[in-house]
């Protein structure tokens, strides 16, 4: 389904960057990489994998919500991240 959104609207810029915050497991993570989304490419997409950083919100024990606050430091990389691939589309 986003595949097509996508396709069909190719005057669109797309940032897409699966979050982990309510499924931050590593079992997500492998069905994101399996699917191999991050390898899609298309002129106006760009994909944001913020695995490395969701990989630390994993409780002792596995599982279990993280409730990340909002502008706090997890959010606040991950979006500098995300704007990131904005300004430089928009150099492109």
């Amino acid at each position: 389904m986003v595949k097509a959104i996508v396709r069909n609207n190719p005057k669109t810029f797309f940032i897409w960057s699966p979050m982990y915050i309510t499924d931050h497991t590593p079992e997500r993570y492998d069905t994101y990489a399996q699917s191999k989304v991050f390898e899609w490419t298309e002129p106006y997409l760009r994909m944001v994998d913020l695995w490395d950083m969701a990989r630390f919100l994993l409780n002792p024990g596995g599982g279990g919500l993280y409730h990340a606050p909002i502008g706090g430091v997890y959010m606040g990389k991950a979006m500098q991240r995300i704007w990131n691939e904005v300004e430089t589309c928009m150099q492109e």
